[in-house]
């Protein structure tokens, strides 16, 4: 097999549309790179850019039953970024909860993030967010002593 060589995009399907797009391209501050639009000119898809060739796809397509972590497969997206307090800070001021933990931790606690930015098990920083669907965001920054990075030979 050829080899892997990135994360292209993660997609949700959304009840609620223009909230996620608010969020994702507002509140985070992504940038809209496209749309995608069906035969009848309505809204698929829309495109928004985390990193050179990463992306974010919103699904304008509703789905059943309920988003919450007990009943998906998947937990959480993580985004990188270069300054988590700075980031925590820009987050907690457009009035979005910042949560130490994810929500599985019974319940996440809610701490302004200058007063505990300690590193996580793997030596990095990182917070946890959520979208209007309910779906985890966590905010990562390493350090040199990370684990993502010392056992990284490549």
């Amino acid at each position: 097999m050829a080899k892997i060589n990135g994360l292209t995009h993660c997609s949700f399907r959304t009840n609620h549309f223009d909230e996620m797009v608010h969020f994702y391209r507002d509140i985070l501050e992504l940038p809209h790179l496209f749309t995608l639009r069906n035969e009848d000119g309505s809204v698929w898809i829309e495109y928004l850019k985390i990193a050179p060739r990463e992306f974010i796809e919103l699904f304008n397509e509703r789905y059943t039953g309920d988003n919450n972590w007990r009943n998906r497969a998947h937990q959480h997206i993580c985004l990188m970024v270069e300054d988590i307090v700075e980031a925590a800070r820009s987050l907690e001021a457009k009035g979005v909860m910042i949560c130490h933990g994810p929500i599985m931790e019974n319940p996440p606690y809610r701490i302004p993030y200058e007063i505990d930015h300690s590193r996580g098990k793997c030596n990095s920083y990182g917070f946890f967010v959520h979208d209007p669907e309910g779906n985890e965001i966590e905010f990562m920054q390493y350090t040199d002593e990370s684990l993502q990075v010392v056992n990284d030979h490549d």
